[in-house]
């Protein structure tokens, strides 16, 4: 897997915790405002992922910017994790006000990327829905799952997060869905779910699960257009690709 942070020194402290990182990672007060001076003249594009990180959290606290930006890396492997993480383990690297800035900023990402889904029919949109799965679900801990609802037309009404589960297991109730499609006049469904590993292989539950689901949209008029897995990585499985649906 790409890692987007570099590791910390081999004399620094293990990740143990963010109370340690953030204790070796000392904050560098002269350097907080190159950050994002740096970022104003020549784009947020030219500050390593770190820097970024320290800048952002720059406008709660410079002097702990830095400090923070570090426990951050040091704690998550890469920027997807980070992202992904929940707020209260953001706030316990960086402080409540930066973590919520971070969740915020992800939120955004997530939406941008969300976008061209409500404008333009989304089974002709592969490359824009699988951008947006992997933004919104790659890096989780634990298994989510999330359902598309379409109109007739096959564009999006509604994304909406069904439920979380563990590292292995999520549930997808099928009376839910069914039911939650029928509220909003949808036609059509495209379920997706994460896997906190890097391999996207449909277990026989996920299989089964989605056989069942079929079965029930069917029964009421509904069509189930695919199931997407979603791996660590940002790795993707289709069902109807596969030939599972």
């Amino acid at each position: 897997m790409t890692r987007y942070f570099a590791s910390p020194p081999a004399s620094g402290p293990s990740e143990q915790g963010c109370a340690e990182s953030a204790a070796f990672f000392a904050p560098l007060r002269e350097a907080l405002p190159s950050h994002r001076t740096r970022a104003a003249r020549v784009g947020p594009h030219a500050l390593s992922d770190r820097e970024l990180l320290s800048a952002i959290l720059a406008s709660h606290d410079e002097t702990m910017a830095d400090a923070g930006a570090g426990a951050l890396c040091a704690r998550y492997e890469n920027l997807e994790r980070l992202l992904a993480a929940d707020l209260s383990q953001l706030a316990a690297c960086a402080g409540p006000e930066a973590a919520l800035t971070l969740k915020l900023a992800h939120e955004l990402a997530c939406r941008a990327a969300r976008e061209p889904l409500f404008k333009r029919e989304v089974l002709s949109s592969w490359t824009a829905l699988v951008a947006y799965l992997r933004v919104r679900m790659a890096g989780r801990g634990r298994e989510i799952v999330r359902v598309l609802y379409l109109d007739k037309r096959n564009r999006l009404i509604a994304d909406e997060a069904l439920g979380e589960g563990t590292a292995d297991w999520a549930p997808i109730r099928p009376q839910v869905v069914i039911r939650r499609a029928l509220e909003l006049d949808s036609t059509f469904l495209i379920v997706a779910h994460c896997h906190p590993s890097s391999d996207v292989t449909p277990s026989q539950a996920d299989i089964a699960i989605t056989r069942e689901l079929d079965v029930a949209a069917k029964a009421v008029g509904l069509g189930l257009h695919d199931h997407v897995i979603v791996g660590q990585g940002g790795e993707v499985v289709s069902f109807k690709q596969k030939g599972l649906l």
